[in-house]
């Protein structure tokens, strides 16, 4: 029989750990999230590319969407020029996954690796994004969001998911102005944005026929902006608010209007 003494068991137990946080075990059937730059065409046409720091290629990122108790498994890769982690906004899981940098978890270097699995526990609308110099890499385009489906789906349609952000662009290059962490933009409103975009895009229109019941997921990552605003029609019942399921036997109306603090989501349908 094989004994450890303490000093033993501890220098085991870590090597383990090391080895499933950081690289993870071979073979596993984790989809890739890949952080990168990328060119993409943020601006109207008439403007060059802007680079822009993404997951998978785009702004926002890969949208996951899993049901309500399953499980989410992702690879980070680190392909750019920061060390980054991923966090996972509003849901309830072990610190180890949170992706907290400095906090949770080791940063994770360029061209290295960390595994993200977890079960979610509860069903809403929620986002993902970068948490390590977050008021950067965030700014720079690093998130995407994350839909846990309700185990009895609503009775619609067709479904959007919408994220608002504000870009700060310098319009001479069409590039992300770089003065991230400015005094001035930390010690007062924020980093205040001159370009709108709907899921990246600056002008988005959809469709809906009178007859269509459309679910609308919508987060406000917003950059550093204190509201977006959501405009609609006066009758737009809201079923989550802040991610979560409005509880109200009679869910709340959306009146026209409705103010979103940026990382707050709000799920209405169109009737």
């Amino acid at each position: 029989m094989i004994t450890l003494n303490r000093r033993q068991f501890l220098a085991t137990s870590a090597a383990f750990s090391g080895l499933s946080a950081s690289t993870g075990f071979a073979g596993t059937p984790f989809a890739t999230l890949t952080a990168q730059q990328s060119d993409v065409q943020l601006l109207p046409g008439n403007y060059g590319k802007t680079s822009l720091w993404c997951f998978d290629g785009g702004s926002p990122g890969p949208e996951i969407r899993v049901a309500q108790g399953g499980r989410v498994q992702r690879r980070l890769v680190n392909r750019f020029s920061q060390g980054t982690s991923t966090h996972w906004h509003g849901i309830r899981i072990d610190n180890a996954m949170d992706g907290v940098s400095g906090l949770t978890q080791d940063v994770v270097q360029p061209e290295e690796t960390f595994d993200y699995d977890f079960t979610v526990p509860d069903a809403g609308t929620y986002w993902y994004h970068a948490h390590n110099r977050s008021f950067e890499q965030v700014g720079r385009g690093l998130y995407g969001a994350l839909i846990v489906e309700e185990a009895e789906p609503l009775d619609i349609d067709r479904e959007e998911v919408l994220i608002l952000d504000d870009w700060l662009i310098d319009p001479e290059t069409a590039q992300i102005k770089d003065d991230f962490g400015a005094p001035h933009d930390l010690s007062h409103a924020g980093r205040i944005g001159n370009l709108l975009t709907v899921k990246g895009i600056v002008t988005r229109v959809s469709e809906v026929k009178p007859s269509i019941a459309v679910a609308t997921y919508t987060c406000a990552k917003g950059g550093f902006e204190v509201y977006q605003e959501v405009q609609g029609r006066s009758f737009m019942p809201i079923f989550q608010c802040l991610g979560q399921p409005a509880r109200e036997r009679r869910p709340p109306r959306l009146r026209r209007r409705r103010r979103l603090g940026r990382g707050e989501r709000l799920r209405f349908a169109l009737l």
